[in-house]
């Protein structure tokens, strides 16, 4: 059965993404020397303190609420659903910011065409929210399920985040476990009468 989307959800989700893009012309305008008021280096900084957590978390509560790994019968078809929508955007996008810092002189994050063949394990930049978030969906997608399950899970996964170990490609997933699990265990209710 299909699930309706909620358009609350889908709202906060594109603000999220806004955000996201608005912080990051914030700091291009910004390094590329151009002067910027004090007032939006306060809006930049205050951005970064959550979009990214937010995004996370409403991806964990729509993961929940469309019902998990079970929504497409399998893990593996889950797992392959979400590597074909996260991962094809994850490689292309991020081989053609490759591409384009390899052959453009200037840029703040140079780079070399063999660095497409350790994207699998290397993510790059802006784009390790993708791989992130395809490792949370794995992660979540291999326990069992069910809010005592989640409420451990990510627990156990922001413990580790905290921990002075070096977990390489799986840090960032890590930290944000916190958020997604959230999202996973919270249910979001709206005022039925408007306010």
């Amino acid at each position: 059965m299909e699930k309706t989307r909620d358009s609350f959800v889908d709202q906060l989700k594109g603000l999220a993404c806004f955000l996201v893009v608005f912080g990051h012309v914030i700091i291009g305008i910004r390094e590329a020397g151009i002067p910027t008021p004090k007032s939006m280096v306060f809006v930049e900084e205050y951005i970064w303190t959550f979009h990214v957590p937010l995004f996370m978390f409403l991806s964990g509560y729509v993961y929940r609420l469309t019902g998990g790994w079970k929504a497409k019968g399998t893990r593996k078809k889950i797992l392959l659903h979400k590597l074909l929508n996260l991962g094809m955007p994850y490689f292309v996008f991020s081989s053609i910011y490759i591409l384009i810092n390899s052959i453009t002189s200037g840029v703040n994050n140079s780079s070399s065409i063999s660095d497409i063949l350790m994207l699998w394990r290397t993510p790059i930049a802006q784009y390790w929210f993708l791989y992130a978030l395809f490792i949370l969906f794995v992660i979540w997608s291999i326990i069992p399920g069910g809010t005592t399950l989640n409420v451990i899970l990510t627990t156990i996964c922001t413990f580790i985040s905290i921990m002075p170990i070096n977990l390489g490609i799986f840090a960032s997933s890590m930290w944000m476990s916190l958020f997604f699990g959230l999202g996973t265990v919270v249910n979001i209710k709206k005022s039925g009468n408007g306010h």
